[in-house]
């Protein structure tokens, strides 16, 4: 599922989560049983945005050698990601959830 690097085909994972709104990104991590660790009792869940920022496909060549991709984030998607994030912190007792935006530059 690899996409070639400065042309060729649409991104299959993009694609991918486009067509069937895969719109948010859950990824659980948590320490290993009887695993020794530098950080002892890791309990997170990082859920993000899966069709909207860097994954909005908006990307051209500028010149030979350089390519510029945009980010494009709308309300509607802002708020189902959070919505989907406290429903889940809900149902399954998480007592805190942080947000964490990356600004543009």
């Amino acid at each position: 599922m690899t996409t070639p690097i400065g042309g060729g085909f649409k991104s299959i994972n993009v694609t991918l989560r486009k067509s069937f709104d895969l719109f948010a990104n859950f990824r659980p991590i948590k320490n290993l049983p009887g695993m020794e660790t530098k950080w002892p009792g890791v309990d997170l869940i990082i859920v993000r945005e899966n069709t909207e920022g860097e994954y909005v496909g908006l990307e051209h060549e500028v010149v030979p050698a350089l390519s510029r991709a945009s980010r494009s984030s709308r309300k509607k998607g802002s708020t189902r990601i959070a919505k989907f994030a406290f429903e889940y912190a809900r149902k399954h007792g998480r007592k805190k959830i942080h947000s964490v935006h990356r600004p543009t530059s």
